[in-house]
């Protein structure tokens, strides 16, 4: 868990600012805490860093792909039970194992469905419902 205990931290990885503003977009008016990196070598180093509660990872970014960066993370003792969320444009079937045996908890594909996936944030850092 991240060190101040008000927000929960969320890391958002993704190398497409658009992607990333929607996110901040529709988390801004929750409590919760967006930390942002560009590329993988970022994500890794701001999961180590910043200790966030929920990581949203983009399965394909420059300097690290998700894959390798999910498997860099859950290296580090601290992040191995961080949910992590891969997102990406790619076909389920043929990226969603390899996400999933790399690390990652879910595997959503783009374009997202964003109360879906709101859902799911809120369920895995406040432990609501269980979205359908």
């Amino acid at each position: 868990m991240n060190g101040d205990h008000s927000k929960p931290v969320i890391l958002v990885a993704d190398d497409d600012e658009d992607f990333r503003y929607l996110i901040r977009h529709m988390l801004g008016d929750t409590d919760y805490r967006v930390v942002e990196a560009t590329n993988g070598r970022e994500a890794v180093s701001a999961a180590v860093d910043e200790q966030p509660d929920l990581i949203l990872m983009d399965l394909q970014m420059p300097m690290l792909n998700g894959i390798a960066a999910t498997r860099l993370i859950r290296q580090r003792a601290e992040c191995r039970k961080v949910p992590i969320i891969i997102l990406s444009v790619y076909d389920p079937e043929q990226h969603a194992k390899v996400a999933l045996a790399a690390g990652g908890t879910l595997f959503f594909q783009k374009p997202l469905e964003i109360d879906h996936l709101k859902a799911v944030i809120d369920r895995f850092l406040r432990r609501g419902p269980i979205p359908t």
